[in-house]
């Protein structure tokens, strides 16, 4: 995994005109992960995966996602970043764990 860091100075870099294979080098990771790992990050939001969605937001999102509404809405109705919300919650669903 590209820390956060790394990945908004990739941004920058490539926004300069770097290309991907230089700015990998530079970073000392592999070039298609780092491009793969830029489109990501600019989807669904810079963030640190180490911080986990409070139990409070999994609940919720449970609650919504059985009412029929998708990730967006639910991320943007609980100021929630949509990737860690997501994978928190499938994460819970794939262990048999019960949310909370």
């Amino acid at each position: 995994m590209i820390p956060t860091n790394e990945l908004a100075l990739a941004i920058e870099l490539r926004q300069e005109g770097c290309c991907w294979k230089r700015i990998a080098v530079g970073l000392g990771v592999d070039d298609v992960a780092l491009r793969y790992a830029v489109k990501n990050a600019l989807r669904d939001g810079m963030h640190d995966a180490r911080i986990a969605t409070p139990d409070w937001g999994i609940v919720a999102a449970n609650r919504m996602r059985a009412d029929g509404l998708g990730w967006q809405s639910i991320s943007d109705h609980l100021g929630l970043q949509l990737g860690p919300l997501r994978e928190r919650y499938y994460r819970l669903r794939k262990g048999k764990r019960q949310c909370p």
